[in-house]
């Protein structure tokens, strides 16, 4: 342990990973030998998956992008659409070397080679695309930015693009252990978020004010095409450390005092 709380979170999140590859490393070898099960497919998803979604956290734009790409094959090959054949398997052992490869670059801050991860990533992008459809999937960019999230104020959702609503509350307990909800609202911005407001309705007088406290909670509208499953990985490393509500798109409870968190309204 250090005297920074950030850095011990990073660290288990990277052991966290060396678990999650031998796992998908496990299930690629059942896969390409035949003697995989259901659950073996699902398992090599979710090693993925889970590995994006700590890294969209603390802002691992690289490793996010092809872990994004990865998820969509193994994604297609989970549900039927797409059958294991010996060239997919290979490209998937590549795949993993190669996540692997960013996980460490994430670790160490050291570059890997691009080109065989551009070379792999438009690999898998073919994979992504069905036999009837003409145009190229399109590539999961994760948006950069800064400090106050940096959306667009004038991006309003719309009921075309936004079919699901967190409610986002942190506990006293998540500040405690070191977790900053920044990380967690940076994560739902690379997913797509649509808007993120931040409710200022309980925060206290100047007397009052706690300053190991948020007060605050956010309700963040999300696109349709993020699955659930996503959003849920976002917040696997604050699991009971904050209140998390997900859900079909309503009209949330809008208290009097509350900013968008774009940049434009005034601090409380």
């Amino acid at each position: 342990m250090t005297n920074d709380p950030m850095a011990d979170i990073k660290a288990t999140f990277f052991l966290e990973c060396e678990e999650l590859l031998e796992t998908l490393l496990e299930g690629l070898e059942l896969l390409s030998d035949g003697s995989a099960t259901e659950d073996t497919i699902h398992a090599v998803f979710r090693s993925v998956h889970s590995i994006k979604g700590g890294a969209g956290a603390f802002g691992l734009d690289r490793l996010v992008h092809f872990a994004h790409r990865y998820e969509n094959v193994l994604d297609l090959m989970r549900s039927g659409t797409l059958e294991s054949s010996p060239d997919l398997m290979t490209l998937c052992f590549k795949a993993t070397d190669l996540l692997s490869d960013l996980v460490r670059a994430g670790q160490t801050n050291k570059n890997t080679d691009t080109k065989a991860e551009e070379d792999a990533l438009e690999a898998l992008a073919g994979y992504c695309v069905a036999p009837e459809e003409t145009e190229a999937v399109v590539a999961f960019e994760p948006m950069g930015l800064d400090m106050d999230l940096g959306i667009d104020p004038d991006l309003e959702p719309t009921e075309a693009n936004v079919s699901t609503t967190i409610r986002f509350v942190p506990d006293i307990a998540m500040m405690a252990d070191g977790h900053e909800p920044l990380h967690s609202l940076r994560a739902l911005q690379n997913l797509g978020a649509g808007e993120i407001v931040c409710h200022t309705d309980s925060l206290p007088t100047l007397t009052e004010l706690n300053g190991e406290d948020t007060h605050f909670h956010w309700t963040i509208s999300m696109p349709a095409e993020v699955e659930k499953a996503e959003i849920e990985a976002v917040f696997e490393f604050v699991d009971g450390l904050c209140e998390i509500e997900i859900g079909p798109q309503d009209q949330a409870d809008a208290p009097e005092h509350q900013n968008a968190i774009e940049g434009a309204g005034e601090a409380p």
